[in-house]
């Protein structure tokens, strides 16, 4: 998954990079038609937040099969809808994962499919549960972490959201996802704008060649000119 609206981004290597998130993401060079559509979607009930909006990411979530890009966060969580109705695929998985994990209550791979299922049917509290379990068998992961560290914030639970994503940094200073999720995270939910531009340079310069590096440098370049 990968982490934001200025995007916050699944991390490499896990269970949900390989496949299984329902979202879509934006390519460089496409922001003004992911823009229209945030308009579309927001002009009716949010129109002061969005000018911010649109100077920001134009990504609601990662695509489908794009995990090796990390979450995406949407920058307001009060814009975010409900938890959806999970389909009948998806409850028959739920319980299926379920029904394993009581045979085998340690299962990596299992907690993890169940976070990430819980996040694809948007029920980002039980993802919540799902990724703590997860990391008490593997706490020095930073994929988990900066997962969950997106789903607190889509839980608008700010304060435990960059605490994960420190702990992300803490084990792999230069995780191109935990940089840019907490960076948007303290710009959007702190006012922080030197500190995200401090994470987002980190990201640059360690990650060049990262398929979000065109996106945070359009990012940095609109928050210097004073976008």
């Amino acid at each position: 998954m990968e982490l934001y609206s200025g995007v916050i981004e699944l991390p490499n290597g896990d269970a949900r990079n390989a496949g299984g998130e329902t979202a879509f993401a934006v390519p460089a060079g496409r922001l003004a038609e992911a823009r229209d559509m945030i308009r579309m979607m927001t002009k009716s009930s949010v129109p002061l937040l969005l000018a911010g909006f649109l100077a920001g990411f134009a990504v609601m979530y990662a695509a489908l099969g794009d995990r090796d890009l990390g979450p995406i966060v949407i920058r307001d969580p009060t814009l975010l809808s409900p938890t959806r109705t999970a389909t009948p695929t998806e409850r028959d998985l739920l319980t299926q994962l379920e029904s394993r994990l009581a045979g085998d209550p340690g299962d990596l791979d299992i907690l993890t499919d169940l976070a990430n299922l819980n996040w694809d049917i948007e029920d980002y509290a039980q993802a919540v549960v799902w990724y703590r379990r997860a990391l008490e068998i593997a706490p020095f992961n930073p994929d988990l972490r900066t997962d969950l560290g997106t789903a607190l914030f889509y839980e608008n639970r700010i304060d435990e959201a960059i605490r994960e994503f420190e702990q992300a940094l803490a084990i792999s200073p230069n995780h191109p996802q935990a940089l840019i999720n907490m960076g948007i995270v303290l710009l959007d939910a702190r006012g922080d704008r030197d500190g995200a531009l401090e994470l987002w340079e980190q990201f640059l310069e360690t990650n060049p060649a990262h398929a979000r590096a065109p996106m945070i440098r359009e990012e940095i370049e609109n928050l210097r000119g004073g976008v």
